[in-house]
């Protein structure tokens, strides 16, 4: 291989002429909605800050926007000392919706489904960074849902809304209704910040099945992403070996959709993303028998 071409952490070469641009975009997507989330109740927390310190040093992409530098270094003014006072909180606030106001100058919706859903997810990671959620920021997630109508038929933002719809329902929300939304938000974003100190990149969890046994004989397989355990020609013979079937496309006879990692981590960027986002429909709107699953707890049956 050329020693210009890098490769990245899973050794697939980084094309930095293509591909700079498009993840700039949509990381400076997800960074708008961010933003918004921690905005959504006007209630700026420490640990909000944490977390938008965090993510704003692991991008590499947005590194030498004028606004995301000053941005991080009005942030690490603020948390130098660990404590953040009302003044403090009233200018970072200020600084925060000047931001939005002067950088969201476009229908990303239109033009782009996969950046909407990457501000959707934005948007999660910012309302969840200091794992509670307030009435106003719950009320302020299904505005955002509502608006972004033609987005919210998409997973994960379809479970999401179905959450939150059913929980305003009743005009009340009760402590353990907040809990789940936050729950579910923590899983569409891979985990919470508190439990791994992880900001960005991680895995989302929110449409894996909990199982714990595997009948191979005469179930039908489909895999999708890059898989750790194999090729898919390698990983298909082992389920037909196993006494099962394999597909290689989302259908209502489908048992089981096992996701590499890469996958789930990438699942808006891809085509890929298109299976678990058929799959999940099959499952939870439709009430057909599909299970999603990772490849270790495949694996780990098998």
């Amino acid at each position: 291989m050329d020693n210009d071409k890098k490769l990245n952490e899973h050794g697939q070469p980084i094309l930095k002429g293509f591909n700079s641009k498009r993840n700039a975009v949509k990381a400076f997507e997800n960074l708008l909605g961010i933003v918004s989330g921690i905005q959504g109740d006007v209630n700026l927390t420490k640990d909000e800050l944490f977390f938008l310190q965090a993510w704003l040093i692991d991008q590499d992409y947005l590194v030498n926007d004028p606004d995301v530098v000053d941005l991080l270094d009005a942030i690490n003014d603020v948390l130098a000392d660990g404590i953040l006072t009302q003044s403090e909180k009233d200018d970072i606030s200020c600084l925060l919706s000047d931001f939005l106001e002067y950088r969201d100058d476009y229908n990303y919706l239109e033009q782009d489904l996969q950046q909407s859903i990457k501000r959707a997810t934005g948007v999660f990671a910012g309302l969840s960074a200091d794992d509670q959620l307030s009435d106003k920021e719950v009320i302020f997630l299904k505005n955002f849902l509502d608006t972004h109508s033609s987005a919210r038929e998409y997973w994960p933002l379809s479970s999401v809304a179905r959450l939150v719809d059913d929980a305003l329902a009743d005009g009340f929300l009760s402590g353990n209704e907040k809990e789940a939304i936050l729950m579910m938000l923590h899983d569409a974003i891979g985990g919470s910040f508190s439990s791994d100190g992880s900001a960005a990149g991680k895995t989302t969890n929110l449409p894996l099945d909990n199982i714990d046994f595997i009948n191979f004989k005469g179930k039908t397989f489909c895999f999708t992403g890059a898989l750790i355990s194999g090729t898919r020609a390698e990983c298909s013979k082992k389920v037909i070996e196993a006494g099962g079937l394999v597909s290689s496309g989302i259908t209502k006879n489908l048992d089981y959709l096992v996701l590499g990692p890469i996958a789930s981590r990438d699942w808006f960027n891809s085509s890929y993303g298109r299976k678990i986002e058929k799959a999940v429909k099959y499952r939870d709107e439709d009430g057909l028998k599909i299970k999603i699953i990772s490849e270790s707890t495949w694996l780990q049956n098998l």
